[in-house]
């Protein structure tokens, strides 16, 4: 399944596109750890070797890199519907809690190049429960680079980012786990809003909002229903503008064999993974809340600068060449009209003062041409991200 999956990635130009990464989550795992040794094994219902090895080298032989994932405490955070011997009751099968050496020894050796720490069961006959997992993740990153080897570390910083988060890993995860519901996205995107805030996000602490869902996860496809999404498209398109808005990891939790052609309008739409990907490396997220039906600009009332209780809000990013990238974005029931001043986007890289720019719809791939003052929407729709490029005019 696996292999099917990555060769689908490359047969469907994910691969090509930037997707480079096949990581596993949890449940690869035996219910038991070697009885001999210790060490974590692969489920041989699952991975008939015991060994991720063979699968690492197959991936790592059409140059994608091979993640994986664990838990910091003693139990990962689900058995995967199997029976754990002797603990008829258990969450999930064997953590990595009092194991991070040997563990980290046997991903090298394995040839793992990504790692995602869960937080499950850090209490009870293991861990203490401390006030923050900075103890288990330290403990985890010196065993990784201990290792021998290069490998990335993803990680649970509990939600509020602390100077440990930075030190420890490469990306780090912000909030809940991220479903197929409208209700829990608006959460992960509350989240993602401020965490381009005092360095909290960038080169090596990427903000990690968890997977895209991007047109169903977790879908049984058969003849006759093709995707199973909990969301509207607008809905998975504001997940992909937000989560590029704010440079957090893209990682796709969909059966990429079975590819829509609307899955692929998003995945694979050029122009937003390049803004993804700017070379500037400049997080982004929510500038300021917008008056639904009004404009950004001026100091409140009708058509002036919104409060928090707006249902609308300016998102913007920072990219190389001067430019800014901003998203229009409607959390509401209904629909919005929704606008934009030129001189507050501009006051994100400083030219606060400058009302002019070259604006492209980047979703409907369309140049909008110059535009002085104001952009102006007539209909933002329910859940819906509009985003523009602004480029200096010339």
């Amino acid at each position: 399944m696996v292999k099917d999956v990555a060769q689908s990635m490359i047969d469907q130009g994910l691969h090509a596109a930037g997707y480079t990464r096949v990581n596993l989550d949890d449940c690869w795992e035996a219910t038991t750890r070697d009885p001999k040794t210790n060490a974590t094994r692969a489920d041989p219902s699952r991975f008939p070797s015991g060994t991720l090895k063979p699968l690492a080298d197959w991936l790592h032989d059409r140059n994608f890199s091979f993640g994986m994932y664990t838990s910091a405490g003693y139990q990962t955070c689900s058995t995967g519907g199997r029976q754990v011997p002797g603990n008829a009751n258990a969450r999930g099968v064997s953590g990595s809690y009092g194991h991070y050496e040997q563990d980290a020894r046997t991903y090298a050796e394995w040839g793992v190049d990504y790692v995602k720490l869960d937080k499950c069961m850090t209490e009870g006959p293991g861990p203490k429960n401390p006030p923050t997992m900075e103890p288990y993740t330290t403990a985890f990153r010196k065993a990784l680079d201990a290792s021998g080897r290069k490998i990335w570390l993803n990680f649970h910083c509990d939600g509020a980012y602390a100077p440990w988060c930075a030190e420890d890993g490469n990306s780090w995860r912000i909030g809940q786990d991220h479903h197929d519901i409208w209700s829990n996205t608006e959460g992960c995107i509350e989240a993602l809003a401020t965490v381009n805030q005092n360095n909290q996000t960038g080169p090596f602490r990427w903000a990690d909002p968890d997977f895209l869902m991007t047109g169903g996860a977790g879908c049984d496809v058969n003849e006759t229903a093709v995707r199973c999404p909990g969301q509207t498209e607008l809905e998975y398109r504001t997940e992909m503008s937000l989560w590029t808005l704010a440079a957090a990891q893209i990682l796709v939790a969909t059966d990429l064999r079975q590819m829509t052609p609307f899955m692929k309008e998003v995945l694979l739409h050029d122009e937003m993974l390049a803004i993804h990907q700017d070379a500037a490396a400049i997080p982004g997220g929510r500038i300021q809340y917008i008056n639904c039906g009004g404009s950004s600009s001026g100091g409140g009332g009708a058509g002036g600068a919104g409060t928090p209780a707006s249902k609308c809000q300016l998102w913007a990013r920072a990219l190389s060449g001067g430019r800014v990238v901003v998203g229009l974005y409607n959390t509401d029931e209904t629909a919005h009209a929704m606008a934009v001043s030129v001189s507050d986007v501009w006051a994100v890289v400083g030219k606060g003062g400058q009302t002019a720019a070259s604006v492209r719809d980047v979703w409907q791939r369309k140049d909008l041409g110059q535009i002085t003052g104001s952009l102006q929407q007539a209909a933002v729709g329910v859940h819906e991200t509009k985003v523009f490029l602004f480029t200096p005019p010339a």
